[in-house]
């Protein structure tokens, strides 16, 4: 057979099918009516779900691109018959065409556009489409429910409840695969959430999802943008993942495998990185959220401060009582800053965690380590009226100079201890936190140093002092500053930002230090006292030159603005009776000896001043 002959068949035989599909069409076109099947449908509804479908247009047929029909002004009223749930602006249903001929409608493809549903939650937390996730009691024997795909444009979504929350869901895009009574494949949604002060781009998918007695979802990926009006318009980026979501068939309870979360963007002013897993449980009936086993990996930076750490436990947020609970637990911290000398500050602490946003409040019980040091007690704020702060706090071997080496250039004090503190405060400002600061606590260092003055070389140069009255050298005076002890103890009070000590007390073998006064914090004024004095000497210690000098007390008064403090010494308490009455007896070697003296205890006194000016850095001036 020649190559023309074939072509003709061929041809023919195509003629001849397009010949059939038209007649078909025609058949179909003057045999069926679209509109046989609203009271079906309406009645189908009805009697499953007792709700009332209308159809506010007629249904035409369409034979191009495919056989289907054409709906306009479709809605599905509330459970009951009372107001719209759902109304479907247009829709295009394509149909298969051999069941057809069966006189049955086997849907092939939907596709609607300006579609308006309207969510409702009531107070006991059940929502207004509850019922339509079960399946229907009774099927139609004309319809049968097996859709190859779901497109849906344009679309909204009002949802409101019984507390008086209101969201809007904007630019709805669904796309679905194949959808049966019980499963659907490939959905894809993206959408534009709404709320007071805050814009949220939503994409979400599912590989799989079943509804029935439970919905369920296979292979959850959501992904958000918040675009955060009220604050500064940056974004927020959320992503979240799991392989398995369900809903129950009331509606009451979403549950998740580990879920799998990120978030990127800006919270309270800082740039903030968060990924997270745990198993989740949202109950919707109380509007309680569960992380059933929270591990979450954060890092946060704002300004010049940088924080990086885990946290794992279980946590639980009641959205009614806008409570969150965080019974136990486990923090690791790491907080950087080019302020903090000596680089970054570690912190592993456990405890648990209590908040309310209603109220505005928050409460922390914690122990652990930070910084190496022992650290454990419980902090409290509230922020509803006049903010208020509360903290009581124990540390445990704490290395005093390390401590004020974190925050200033000062090297004031050295040694190991204990310090208690309780303080409260309220106020808007740092100021006014100031001002209304109020507490008390403790403080019991061991083999330590005061640095920037030696009593015991102020000491020597008195009895150099006393020598030279006695016709005897003079010693030399040590260049390093520095007074050692055993033990030093203070206790001390705050009140409305002034702290007042009364019991400073510092032991070293040979010597006793006593001290008391105040530091003002409000205005940065200093007014302090300290006083030194021998004990009785021991054999090796000293001999009968210090045996002289037993009992002589050498004080030093410091006060003024603390970024500049100044010194007042009360050379005359420095004599004892039997000093002055040798003095008296050689007048000019005492005066000789006077200024020798006033000129060594005033290079101690700068030294005190010095080390004082640097504790500046530790009130932020």
């Amino acid at each position: 057979m020649t190559q023309r002959p074939l072509l003709r068949y061929i041809l023919i035989g195509l003629g001849g099918l397009l010949a059939v599909l038209l007649a078909l069409a025609a058949y179909v076109a003057a045999t069926f009516d679209p509109n046989d099947y609203k009271d079906e449908l309406a009645a189908l509804v009805k009697r499953s779900k007792n709700r009332d479908l209308r159809f506010e247009g007629p249904i035409r047929l369409s034979f191009w691109p495919n056989l289907g029909a054409d709906l306009s002004g479709v809605s599905l009223s509330e459970a009951g018959g009372g107001g719209t749930f759902l109304r479907v602006g247009k829709a295009h249903a394509s149909v298969r065409v051999m069941p057809l001929l069966g006189g049955q409608v086997v849907v092939n493809g939907v596709d609607v556009s300006d579609v308006q549903a309207s969510i409702r939650r009531d107070a006991q937390g059940a929502f207004n489409f509850a019922d339509l996730l079960s399946k229907p009691e009774e099927k139609s024997e004309k319809v049968a429910f097996d859709i190859a795909s779901i497109r849906v444009r344009n679309s909204r979504i009002d949802y409101a409840d019984a507390g008086g929350s209101r969201l809007r869901i904007d630019g709805i895009d669904l796309q679905t695969g194949a959808i049966s009574e019980s499963t659907a494949r490939d959905v894809r949604l993206a959408a534009q959430l709404t709320a007071p002060g805050q814009s949220t781009a939503l994409q979400a998918r599912f590989g799989q999802a079943a509804f029935g007695d439970t919905f369920a979802g296979r292979d959850v990926v959501v992904e958000a943008t918040v675009d955060s009006k009220a604050a500064d318009g940056s974004e927020t980026r959320l992503k979240a993942r799991a392989s398995m979501a369900t809903l129950d068939q009331k509606g009451q309870v979403l549950s998740t495998s580990p879920l799998q979360a990120t978030m990127s963007g800006t919270l309270a002013g800082a740039s903030v990185d968060l990924s997270a897993a745990t198993p989740l449980r949202f109950d919707l009936a109380q509007n309680r959220l569960s992380l059933q086993d929270l591990a979450l990996q954060f890092s946060a930076k704002q300004q010049l401060v940088d924080l990086n750490g885990t946290l794992k436990g279980p946590a639980e947020l009641a959205l009614a009582s806008q409570t969150l609970r965080v019974p136990k637990f486990a923090l690791d911290l790491t907080a950087s800053s080019p302020k903090l000398a000596g680089g970054p500050v570690q912190a592993s602490i456990s405890g648990e965690l209590g908040a309310n946003a209603a109220a505005r409040s928050a409460d922390v019980r914690f122990e652990g380590h930070i910084d190496g040091h022992a650290l454990g007690g419980t902090l409290g704020a509230e922020a509803a009226g006049t903010p208020s702060l509360r903290a009581d706090l124990r540390a445990r071997e704490v290395d005093i100079a390390k401590v004020i080496a974190r925050f200033s250039s000062s090297d004031l004090l050295a040694g190991k201890g204990d310090v208690d503190i309780r303080v409260t405060t309220q106020g808007a400002t740092a100021a006014a936190l100031t001002q209304a600061l109020n507490g008390d606590g403790a403080v019991v260092l061991r083999d330590g140093a005061v640095k920037g003055l030696d009593i015991n070389s102020s000491i020597r140069e008195m009895r150099s002092a006393v020598r030279k009255v006695l016709g005897k050298e003079t010693g030399t005076t040590v260049k390093n500053k520095r007074t050692d002890f055993s033990e030093m103890t203070a206790s001390f009070t705050i009140r409305d930002g002034v702290l007042d000590n009364r019991d400073l007390a510092m032991k070293s073998p040979l010597l006793r230090v006593a001290g008391a006064g105040t530091v003002d914090l409000v205005k940065a004024q200093l007014d302090y006292g300290v006083k030194a004095s021998l004990v009785a000497s021991r054999e090796g210690q000293g001999g009968e030159e210090r045996s002289q000098l037993a009992g002589i007390t050498v004080p030093v008064k410091l006060y003024g603005p603390l970024a500049a403090p100044q010194y007042s010494i009360d050379f005359a308490a420095m004599l004892t009776p039997d000093v002055v009455q040798k003095a008296l007896a050689n007048p000019g070697a005492a005066k000789e000896a006077a200024k020798e003296t006033v000129r060594d205890v005033k290079d101690q006194a700068k030294g005190v001043k010095d080390s004082v000016r640097d504790l500046k850095g530790l009130f932020g001036r």
